[in-house]
């Protein structure tokens, strides 16, 4: 099972990079505001059938600073 601490630290970190808002994400993935917060918040996790590719492929994540 994935921690959803892990996911919560994840999606701030991708948000921040790409100066979304947690409205811009509700939006890209089809869910509320306050869906979104919950994840953030550590206390769900979203259904992956809800983050498609599609959808998550228009969020760029920055370069990895341990990749040459």
């Amino acid at each position: 099972m994935y921690d959803k601490q892990i996911f919560a630290d994840n999606l701030m970190h991708y948000m921040k990079a790409n100066n979304e808002t947690q409205i811009d994400v509700a939006k890209l993935i089809g869910v509320s505001k306050s869906n979104v917060s919950a994840y953030i918040k550590g206390e769900q996790i979203p259904r992956m059938d809800v983050v498609d590719t599609k959808k998550a492929g228009s969020i760029t994540p920055p370069a990895c600073p341990f990749r040459e």
